[in-house]
């Protein structure tokens, strides 16, 4: 368990974070090339609009 305060070595968390990404990456893959009945993350995000951000979220900007 990793504690406050404690060292950890940088090339752990370098090596870490690189096979995370490799991972993400690798999924994101799969998942593209074999989709789910037929159905890819795309085009599963445009059928489901669930978030959405109310009008007033961009107000200050003057949008």
């Amino acid at each position: 368990m990793i504690l406050m305060g404690s060292r950890i070595n940088p090339a752990i968390l370098q090596v870490i974070n690189v096979a995370a990404i490799l991972a993400t990456i690798l999924f994101n893959s799969i998942v593209n090339v074999l989709p789910l009945n037929g159905v890819t993350t795309g085009r599963f995000q445009t059928l489901i609009q669930t978030f959405s951000l109310p009008q007033a979220t961009f107000s200050q900007y003057g949008e």
